[in-house]
């Protein structure tokens, strides 16, 4: 065994980390109970609903909503630093999630498919620390074997106080709880740097797509042209699922790519149209690819003075939705879609239109990349502190 490391009903833990349970620093409490449907969303009382506990580390108390909780009731208050659990889920590997809550406020109760948990006076616990702990890999494992049932899981109180768990000591739980802090913290700073992107992107399409900003320089007249002037629509052939490849070329359906296949039926770029499913998805590829029949190809291949990228952007801004017919299954059929009119100013206005359009397309990809490589970084970080197998301190450091 490693140095610094002991075996324990848990595992492999170091050794300062100790064996404990919720059950040996706190008690839990219910939900609500007794009411109906007309007491939600009336009263001066709020409550913590089942979401917020599913979808969130820290509780967020912006989204509290109202319910009618009369004096004489026999409720659980939410309390600051109590964790909230979900008591129910649709997969045994859901249950238990866990959310600590940030603030107190007043006249706060929580969602009856949930239950509270509050620590005990001058308990040596981080109830952040608990929440990222149950969010975990780590976390997963402890709860998952406690999830009862086969069409939807509970989880009984009583068994999620007695499991055992590794408690690492107070101030390195603490630190732990930072550190995975910070992260959350950077992600959520990337989220609203992607989203103000995002809007000033769709700002800039509905002012240059439109002609009512235009760039620097060009001044000639924009000119009205149906798709079906411009390009060949068609639908490819269909291929199924069944005959996908685990890699190859990519296929191109009603929503993008689908799957992988060993042969191309499109050599160079196109635009697709999804005409099934979520139809009016604009799509395009970037090379060889099989496009299905799902999928209209708006095929500029030889076609002169029309910029691809352009007709791109300008497809994915319009509102082809519009476009869709059937009583049955939704669908966008070639005819209407041929006649459908894009604005076009001169050639080299759209080739400088869709550059200022790519230019802002590569930074939010960019910005997406950095997002998913930062969540996985903080996957990997719950991963290797909360089991211990990285230290952020050095154990005599953290009894100084």
């Amino acid at each position: 065994m490693k140095a610094g490391f002991k075996q324990t009903d848990v595992g492999v833990i170091p050794e300062e980390w100790h064996v404990s349970s919720l059950g040996m620093h706190g008690t839990t409490y219910g939900g609500l109970t007794g009411k109906t449907k007309r007491d939600f969303g009336l009263g001066a009382a709020r409550y913590v609903t089942f979401m917020n506990v599913m979808s969130n580390v820290v509780i967020n108390c912006d989204i509290f909503e109202h319910v009618r909780v009369e004096a004489s009731e026999s409720q659980n208050p939410v309390r600051l630093n109590d964790l909230l659990f979900n008591g129910s889920s649709e997969s045994p590997e859901e249950v238990a999630f866990c959310a600590v809550v940030p603030q107190e406020v007043a006249g706060l109760y929580l969602n009856s498919f949930c239950f509270g948990y509050r620590l005990q006076h001058g308990a040596l616990v981080s109830p952040l620390f608990l929440a990222y702990l149950y969010r975990s890999q780590v976390g997963r494992q402890l709860v998952k074997p406690l999830a009862q049932g086969s069409t939807r899981y509970n989880i009984s109180k009583g068994a999620l106080l007695g499991v055992s768990l590794a408690l690492p000591p107070f101030p390195e739980q603490r630190a732990i709880a930072e550190a995975l802090s910070d992260v959350d913290g950077l992600l959520s700073g990337l989220d609203r740097l992607i989203a103000k992107k995002r809007d000033l992107k769709q700002a800039t399409m509905q002012q240059l797509l439109t002609g009512q900003t235009r760039l620097p320089g060009f001044h000639g007249e924009w000119e009205v042209k149906t798709l079906g002037d411009v390009a060949r629509l068609y639908q490819p052939e269909t291929i199924a699922q069944s005959a996908f490849t685990s890699d190859g070329y990519p296929v191109f359906g009603a929503n993008g790519v689908v799957g992988w296949y060993s042969r191309s039926n499109h050599e160079t770029p196109q635009i697709t149209v999804s005409c099934r499913g979520n139809c009016g998805t604009v799509n395009r590829t970037n090379g060889p690819a099989w496009i299905t029949g799902n999928a209209m190809v708006i095929n500029l291949d030889g076609t002169p003075n029309v910029d691809h990228a352009f007709i791109y952007f300008a497809l994915c801004h319009a509102d082809l939705t519009v476009l869709v017919s059937g009583s049955g299954i939704p669908q966008i059929v070639r005819g209407p879609l041929q006649k459908f009119e894009v604005r076009f100013p001169p050639l080299d206005e759209q080739t400088a239109i869709a550059a200022v359009l790519s230019e802002m397309d590569a930074e939010l990809a960019a910005l997406v990349a950095r997002r998913e490589k930062t969540r996985d970084l903080k996957q990997g970080m719950m991963q290797e502190l909360l089991s211990g197998r990285i230290r952020l301190r050095q154990p005599e450091a953290l009894h100084a």
